[in-house]
């Protein structure tokens, strides 16, 4: 379940490191299988996985929808996860960029999630992987809808294979975005 969506990984040269220069949450594609889509050096990953979950509804599953929210009251959690198989080297520089569709004073912020067992079509609050205690990073207040909000996420792609973002706010009006 997807709307705007990327990863790039970019290396400083064409012939080092890959770097991650972008995450792009985007539009469905009809197969959730992980492309690695080299663009000079830049690669443009798409999430394998995406869902929100909601305190309030901890039974519910939202894997299906295209948006995903972050809220404080209720809590509502989103979930990102990528296949970082086939690469190369690791990269050197990720970044995830998300869309918003609604504005906050409020920052949405990016956490690494204790495990990669989870399905958008299973996960729900009560069994969702919990967040680590601190976060990696934060987009800042989203004074504009409809643009790009970037995190840096370097931290948290370690290894080749998949890994999962969890996306939280301390605000407590929701932050649409879209992924």
């Amino acid at each position: 379940t997807a709307t705007p969506t990327r990863t790039p990984l970019a290396s400083s040269t064409p012939t080092s490191t890959p770097t991650v220069t972008r995450t792009l949450v985007g539009q469905p594609t009809a197969t959730r299988t992980p492309t690695l889509t080299p663009s000079g050096s830049t690669i443009i990953l798409n999430p394998v996985a995406d869902s929100y979950v909601v305190s309030s509804s901890p039974t519910t599953n939202f894997g299906t929808s295209k948006m995903h929210y972050v809220d404080n009251s209720p809590i509502k959690h989103s979930y990102l996860q990528f296949n970082v198989q086939g690469l190369k080297k690791a990269p050197t520089k990720v970044i995830l960029q998300l869309f918003a569709n609604s504005t906050s004073s409020a920052s949405f912020d990016v956490y690494s999630v204790s495990n990669n067992n989870w399905t958008e079509t299973t996960i729900i609050y009560s069994n969702a992987p919990a967040f680590a205690a601190s976060k990696t990073g934060s987009s800042g207040a989203i004074k504009a809808s409809g643009i790009f909000y970037s995190v840096d996420v370097a931290a948290l792609v370690q290894g080749y294979e998949l890994v999962s973002f969890g996306l939280a706010t301390t605000g407590s009006t929701a932050i649409n975005l879209s992924s």
